[in-house]
């Protein structure tokens, strides 16, 4: 009896699920005016978020100290006397290097006190140039006083290219500071230099002592005379490299660096300081390779000339990008993506890309941050449909529901949503 009941049991059960799938089928066939909804199964979407990324060149460098300063004598100007100093010593600007006794004290006294006027000539031009280009303001451009200005791509790309020239004036500007700034350094330094001498040989009548232009590691001293007697390596370090000439069609001067060095804790940050417009070496069989310079932040750490480097050299950058990753993208026929509409539909929303890396894509236009996108091919999902998705248990919110009463939660209701899904 039991088994007969079984054996009814399962033919009810398999008759009721044949009928299910050839009502179903009937239907679709048969739907010529589209009355049946074509719904698309959405199992997996996520939001457009923003995020910074970055286009880079890799490359090798080589710490080396940034300036080297020759300091000569002219025999004509005396006899030499005795370094003050040795290989390997540290010194401070306006420290004692060597010295020489005058051959002739009136021409050694003439020179220097032209030497000094010269000097003082030269710092007030600097000081006056550096005066000028503080008090120049760079004009920016108009924002947009024409209403109707905005409208159309020739409008944008005039605004577009303003905003460049401006930022390249205000680098220029920068640069030019920079360059004025260390040169009066150079001069004032010199000065001093010069001025320590005369008032030396004033009071002394004879001895000359020829003091150190600038603070650094005496690199090389030559015994025998020959000029540059004395050679000044700089205590501040730069990056010297060499980049290939698939990398330098890219590579500009100003371009961020992200600068790594093994056993320093942490990530330096520089820029591209100089980059030559020839190679070391021109060869028909052989890559050319320029020498490049990167200007770098000081490290907490101490660093020494001959360390080497790892280089990330950022040519381009989007920053807070719209971005997806890339797997969610459809590329046929066109870059797209499953837009998810807070009204129950799903379309396909054709985007522009941008920078991309890591695994993550750029946005340049088509959406916005925050609107929802399916993680699905495109095959498995119909344009223009609605969607359904699983249930998410552990966001709904249960006890909230429960408390609230029938008027916000009807079981009938609940039970015949899931069963149409």
């Amino acid at each position: 009896m039991g088994m007969k009941r079984k054996r009814i049991t399962k033919i009810i059960f398999y008759s009721f699920i044949v009928l299910l799938i050839g009502t179903n089928i009937t239907l679709l066939i048969t739907d010529e005016d589209n009355y049946i909804d074509r719904m698309s199964y959405i199992k997996e979407w996520s939001e457009i978020f923003t995020h910074d990324l970055y286009e880079r060149t890799l490359t090798e460098g080589v710490l080396a100290s940034s300036e080297e300063t020759p300091v000569y004598f002219e025999e004509s100007q005396g006899a030499f006397q005795q370094f003050l100093v040795e290989e390997g010593d540290t010194v401070t600007e306006g420290q004692p290097l060597f010295e020489y006794r005058v051959k002739d004290y009136d021409v050694t006294l003439n020179r220097l006190e032209q030497e000094v006027e010269k000097l003082t000539g030269e710092i007030t031009a600097i000081e006056t140039a550096l005066r000028n280009i503080n008090t120049y303001q760079i004009s920016l451009p108009e924002t947009n006083p024409d209403p109707l200005r905005g409208f159309g791509d020739e409008d944008d790309e005039t605004e577009s290219e303003e905003q460049t020239d401006t930022s390249d004036t205000e680098y220029m500007k920068e640069q030019y500071l920079t360059e004025k700034e260390l040169e009066l350094e150079q001069k004032q330094a010199a000065l001093q230099a010069a001025e320590a001498q005369l008032a030396e040989l004033t009071s002394e009548g004879s001895i000359v002592t020829v003091n150190s232009p600038a603070p650094g590691k005496i690199e090389e001293i030559e015994t025998d005379l020959k000029n540059p007697v004395v050679t000044l390596q700089s205590e501040n370090l730069h990056i010297e490299g060499e980049l290939p000439e698939t990398d330098r069609k890219r590579i500009e001067v100003g371009m961020p660096v992200n600068i790594h060095i093994d056993d320093v804790a942490g990530e330096l940050e520089g820029e591209i300081k100089s980059i030559a417009d020839s190679p070391n070496e021109v060869s028909i069989n052989n890559t050319s390779f320029y020498p490049f310079e990167v200007e770098m932040d000081e490290a907490e750490t101490e660093v020494l000339p001959g360390y080497h480097t790892n280089l990330e050299i950022i040519t381009d950058q989007f920053l807070e990008a719209p971005t997806v990753k890339m797997d969610h993208i459809t590329q046929a026929p066109s870059p797209a993506v499953w837009v998810m509409t807070p009204e129950g539909t799903v379309y396909l929303q054709e985007v522009e890309l941008g920078l991309a890396e890591a695994g993550f894509q750029g946005l340049t236009s088509g959406v916005e941050v925050g609107e929802t996108i399916a993680e699905e091919p495109k095959g498995r999902l119909i344009d223009q449909s609605p969607f359904v998705t699983p249930i998410r248990e552990s966001k709904v919110q249960w006890k909230k529901m429960a408390a609230a009463g029938d008027y916000a939660f009807n079981k009938a209701s609940f039970l015949t949503g899931v069963i149409s899904r």
